[in-house]
């Protein structure tokens, strides 16, 4: 058994600040079973790369077989993928660029070159596109001319068009696309937050601070250091409530490393408190700070103290995020739902068919916002549509209550048998809605 715990050595092996020196008795005395976890957990929280760059540090010899093989494995497998997406992200560019269609590049096809020595260091699985919201169906189009298709494992989870999503503000991307079984899904934004979750979000603000970068010989615009670290901060909070795992948080790291002479902690901290962020935003920089010892100015740590509550919760939330990611994903989705199924008025009946039939049928000024009908309930094409909604609604609906009933025994399950994590999961999904 080795003396440091499984997670903590993990985080020691990626962490920027550490020698070798303070990991290798660890590596040298790992038992078996030991070895086992450190790969499974390090290819689970897809950094499999970057620990395998790590013990690659230690003398020849020190870091038994069983734990560099599987994680060379995985390391190339980052490799080849990573360089499958990048083709297809200078394909995607050349594609807009002469369509005039200006495009942020989001996470990790932007970091990989940028903040990471080598590309295969920051496993990726998506390319994230920023697109204004009046040339992103146009872009949807140039991208399906060039042999992209919805993705038939989201289709189902999708049951509007790419022009009704937009046009009703639904979530903030469209429909995930691909050009085949194995290479990269391509997510079109128009917005870096839903609408329910949008509080004081100011998207010019985003365009106008955009920075001009060459990627892979092709033009293209990435967020400025403030807005990057936002939009992390963001997504891992509250896109996902932490079940995305360690990526996230080490992106922070390297992101401020490589900007330390540049970042604007002021303005940052004064965006994520307009925007209405400063939780999620003062949370996972805790935890950044506690994890990988992000350095963080006085002020910023006198906010998180003054925001963030009193007692165990940064700790408990760092418990939460090292959950193996399956688990915790199916959680933040089964107290989503749950949260989702309550609003919706749970086991009161005739609310819930009130509020099903006010999403079926919604009031004409709604329908003419989707539809090519005029917002009145004189217009004769209104009852058309409003036919078409509920044939396409319904099978919808069914859909959503097998999973909502599936997610609840899910949720009931796991309070259950691990009580702490789950009501932690369900209270903090509720922080940070207020």
């Amino acid at each position: 058994m080795s003396h440091l715990p499984i997670n903590q050595l993990l985080l020691s092996l990626l962490r920027l600040d550490q020698e070798p020196s303070t990991y290798q008795t660890a590596i040298q005395t790992l038992s078996p079973a030991d070895a086992e976890a450190l790969v499974s957990l390090a290819i689970d929280q897809k950094v499999a790369s970057l620990v395998y760059q790590a013990l690659q540090n230690l003398p020849e010899g020190t870091v038994p077989q069983s734990v560099l093989s599987p994680l060379q494995v995985a390391s190339q497998k980052a490799a080849r993928f990573n360089l499958a997406l990048v083709q297809e992200l200078k394909t995607i560019l050349v594609a807009l660029n002469a369509a005039s269609i200006p495009v942020i590049v989001l996470k990790g096809a932007y970091l990989a070159q940028t903040v990471y020595p080598q590309l295969h260091l920051r496993q990726m699985r998506d390319i994230d596109l920023l697109i204004p919201k009046d040339r992103i169906i146009q872009a949807n189009k140039i991208l399906q001319s060039q042999g992209y298709a919805v993705s038939a494992q989201y289709a189902d989870l999708f049951n509007a068009t790419a022009e009704v999503r937009v046009a009703q503000n639904q979530g903030h991307h469209l429909i995930p696309l691909t050009r085949g079984a194995g290479l990269p899904l391509v997510e079109l934004h128009w917005t870096l937050c839903g609408a329910h979750e949008a509080y004081g979000f100011l998207l010019e603000e985003v365009w106008q601070r955009a920075t001009p970068i060459t990627l892979w010989g092709e033009p293209a615009l990435t967020l400025c250091p403030e807005d990057l670290l936002l939009h992390l901060c963001h997504h891992a909070a509250y896109h996902h409530t932490f079940d995305l795992g360690l990526r996230n948080l080490i992106d922070i790291t390297r992101i401020v490393a490589n900007f330390q002479d540049t970042i604007d902690w002021v303005a940052l901290q004064q965006t994520a408190e307009n925007w209405r962020w400063q939780r999620g935003v003062y949370l996972t920089l805790a935890l950044t700070n506690r994890l990988f010892g992000l350095a963080l100015p006085d002020f910023i740590q006198e906010a998180i103290e003054q925001t963030l509550p009193q007692g165990d919760f940064v700790a408990q939330t760092q418990t939460l995020l090292l959950q193996p990611k399956g688990m915790n994903q199916a959680l933040t989705k089964a107290v989503t739902i749950k949260q989702s199924y309550e609003s919706y008025g749970g086991r009161n009946i005739p609310i819930r068919i009130k509020k099903v039939l006010e999403r079926i049928f919604p009031p004409p000024t709604a329908m003419a916002e989707a539809y090519p009908v005029r917002g009145s309930y004189l217009s004769p094409r209104l009852y058309r549509y409003y036919g078409q909604r509920l044939i396409t609604y319904l099978p919808h609906r069914i859909k959503a209550m097998a999973r909502e009933l599936q997610a609840l025994r899910f949720f009931r399950q796991t309070q259950e048998y691990q009580p702490a994590i789950a009501n932690h999961k369900a209270y903090l999904h509720r922080w940070l809605k207020v």
